[in-house]
C-alpha cells in the first residue's frame, strides 16, 4: 500500500483551531473522524507494509514491541520523511486509530471522551512549539524513532532502555531539541551500549532520569574540548560506561 499524508493547510488548521475538534475523539464519532481525516489527505509515493501494534496491558512492554515492529515495517524511510508530522497524524487517526484509543489513556489525565488531553498527545503541537521536538513525543511517531536510535544491524537489545519505562522523558532527554544525538547514530549507539552494560553489571534497578542525565552531562562536557566525532562507538561506550562506574559503581 502507499502510505498517505494530511494536507499542510489541515495540518496547520488542526494546529491552530484544534479545540474544534476535540468533539471528534469521541468513540461514537470515530466514522467521522476517520472521514475527516482522508478528505483532508493524499496518497504519496511511498510504499510500505504497515505492522500491526501490540495492546497489551503493560504500557512498557507494548512499547518496545510496538517501536520495534514500526521500525522494521517503515525503517526505509528517510530521516526528513519520518519527521513529517502529516504522515504520523494521518497513520494515528486511520491506520492506528485503535492504537491511539488505546495508547493516548494509558497516560494519566487524557480522557478522549471527554475532549480532555493535550493537543500534543495526538498531533505535533500542544505545549511544544518545537515540532521537530514533537516527532519524539507523539505516541505513534516516537515509536518509530526510538527504533531508529537504538537499532543496529537488525538487533533492537539497546530498544527498552528508551521505550520500557519513562519513554517521552528519554526521547526527549536523549534525542529531543538541539541534542546532538539526533544527527549522530555512533554517539547514540555508544551512549546507550554504555547505558545497558551499567545496568546489565550494576544493581541499580531503578533506571531513573538520573543516571541518563548524568551520562549526558559528561558527554556535553566532553564535546567542548573534545570532537566527539572523531571518536568510535567502542569508544564512546567506554568513556561514558567508566564514568558511570565512578559515579554510581
Amino acid at each position: 500500500m502507499k502510505l498517505k499524508y494530511i494536507t499542510t493547510d489541515f495540518a496547520d488548521e488542526l494546529s491552530t483551531n484544534f479545540d474544534q475538534y476535540r468533539q471528534y475523539y469521541q468513540l461514537e464519532k470515530k466514522e467521522e473522524l476517520i472521514n475527516l481525516f482522508n478528505e483532508n489527505s493524499f496518497v504519496s509515493s511511498i510504499e510500505a507494509e504497515l505492522p500491526k501494534l501490540d495492546f497489551s496491558e503493560d504500557v512498557g512492554e507494548s512499547d518496545t514491541i510496538n517501536a520495534q515492529r514500526l521500525y522494521e515495517a517503515l525503517k526505509h524511510l528517510t530521516p526528513h520523511e519520518a519527521a513529517d508530522e502529516r504522515l504520523w497524524i494521518y497513520l494515528f487517526h486511520v491506520n492506528y486509530y485503535d492504537f491511539l484509543r488505546y495508547r493516548v489513556p494509558k497516560t494519566r489525565a487524557n480522557d478522549l471522551e471527554t475532549g480532555k488531553f493535550n493537543n500534543s498527545a495526538v498531533l505535533f503541537t500542544g505545549n511544544n512549539e518545537r515540532k521537530g521536538r514533537g516527532k519524539t513525543i507523539n505516541y505513534l511517531s516516537r515509536l518509530w524513532w526510538a527504533g531508529y536510535f537504538a537499532c543496529i544491524d537488525g538487533n533492537y537489545d539497546l530498544l527498552p532502555l528508551i521505550t520500557k519505562s519513562d519513554f517521552s522523558s528519554n526521547m526527549i532527554l536523549l534525542f529531543g531539541g538541539s541534542r546532538q544525538f539526533a544527527n549522530n547514530l555512533t554517539l547514540s549507539h555508544g551512549y546507550l551500549k554504555a547505558m545497558k552494560k551499567f545496568f546489565d553489571n550494576y544493581d541499580h534497578p531503578n533506571r531513573n532520569r538520573n543516571y541518563y542525565e548524568e551520562g549526558m552531562q559528561y558527554l556535553s562536557l566532553r564535546s567542548s574540548s573534545e570532537m566527539l566525532d572523531m571518536f568510535d562507538e567502542s569508544e564512546i561506550e567506554t568513556m561514558v560506561y567508566e564514568h558511570l562506574i565512578d559515579i554510581y559503581g
